[in-house]
């Protein structure tokens, strides 16, 4: 009996040993325990009341983490001790009953408002319609010259660009008034009026919102000016020869405005001398008082005539296309249609339109002398 009574009070006084060496802490200091994950896992996380360093390291490496800091009376709102603060974790539990801690989010900030833009009123442009005016070309006309020579009291064109013979006088602008009951004389030309064409403006509006000016100018006609007469060589009186001796067919080349071909000259045909053309005078005598005779015609003239190439003569030839030794024909000639100008009667000019037809002649400047 002696030896259980004081066998229990050993052993009560054992474990009131062992109360007093443990430390007596406060319900706020029990739950003061952290564990502060870092290093290897971004900013790393704190989890609360973690007081256990096993379950520490599990819970860091678990998450990544690769050192971790523990504190038993401290908690994650202070920073858990020494360590950084960081955001903060609940433990759960693990594939092994370890406590894993889980990582709660920050809180995300709110969407940043993107200002719209008012819109812009664009302003439209008024266009306003000035049209262009191009003017037109002027023409300048081809003047008209006269030779009026007193000695022979008669007139015609120059002899050159404004040059006469010696002792007629040139008129610029002047025709000879050499027809029916003409005195011979120059005459001032009567001026033609002259017209100028306005354009016409046709304005032409795009339908869209801003209106586009569109006109239209319409074309002046060209006017071809009237080319002059030639008047450096003389007309030609063209007489039909035959030859005494027969020559023989000689072929050339022959090439002009309209065609060129091989040519076989033949026989002489005309013989073309440089001739002075005037008016007849007018009336003409067609009888005389007394019924005596008509005086008759103009008389050939030993006098030397006022030409200007006096020693220039043309021989004309028949021709026709020499097609032997071709393999292929020459084309026939296709035919042509020309406008000319002349003056048959002097002073007084005349145009004809004329078919030109196949060629028949050709024509050689040549020498003449007048032999027994």
């Amino acid at each position: 009996m002696t030896k259980r009574f004081w066998g229990t009070v050993a052993r009560f006084g054992v474990v009131l040993g062992v109360l007093q060496l443990a430390p007596v802490l406060s319900p706020d200091e029990a739950q003061a325990a952290c564990c502060s994950c870092s290093t290897g896992c971004g900013a790393g996380f704190c989890v609360d009341a973690v007081d256990n360093g096993v379950v520490c390291n599990s819970i860091c490496l678990t998450a990544g983490c690769s050192a971790f800091t523990l504190s038993l009376t401290d908690d994650c709102s202070g920073g858990c001790s020494a360590a950084p603060e960081r955001s903060t974790a609940t433990p759960t539990s693990g594939p092994i009953g370890t406590p894993t801690d889980t990582p709660t989010p920050s809180p995300t900030q709110p969407p940043t408002q993107t200002p719209t833009a008012s819109p812009t009123e664009t302003l439209t442009a008024t266009v306003t319609n000035t049209p262009t005016i191009t003017s037109t070309p002027t023409v300048t006309p081809t003047p008209i010259q006269c030779c009026e020579c007193a000695g022979t009291q008669s007139c015609g064109q120059p002899v050159g660009p404004s040059t006469c013979n010696i002792g007629c006088l040139l008129h610029m602008d002047s025709s000879c008034n050499s027809g029916v009951g003409g005195d011979n004389k120059c005459l001032t030309n009567t001026p033609t009026p002259t017209f100028t064409l306005t354009p016409t403006i046709t304005m032409t509006r795009t339908p869209s919102s801003t209106p586009t000016a569109t006109f239209t100018v319409t074309d002046t006609p060209t006017q071809t000016p009237t080319e002059v007469i030639p008047s450096v060589i003389d007309p030609y009186k063209c007489y039909r020869v035959k030859p005494k001796d027969k020559l023989p067919t000689r072929v050339v080349i022959i090439e002009d405005q309209f065609e060129r071909k091989r040519t076989a000259v033949l026989k002489p045909f005309l013989l073309c001398n440089p001739s002075l053309r005037s008016a007849v005078p007018s009336p003409l005598p067609t009888s005389t008082p007394g019924g005596a005779t008509p005086t008759a015609g103009p008389s050939p003239t030993k006098t030397p005539l006022p030409l200007k190439n006096a020693k220039d003569h043309l021989v004309c030839y028949k021709i026709k296309d020499d097609n032997k030794g071709l393999p292929v024909p020459q084309p026939k000639f296709a035919g042509k249609k020309v406008k000319i100008r002349n003056a048959v009667e002097p002073g007084i000019e005349v145009e004809e339109t004329l078919d030109v037809m196949k060629s028949d002649l050709v024509c050689l400047p040549s020498t003449k002398q007048i032999v027994p």
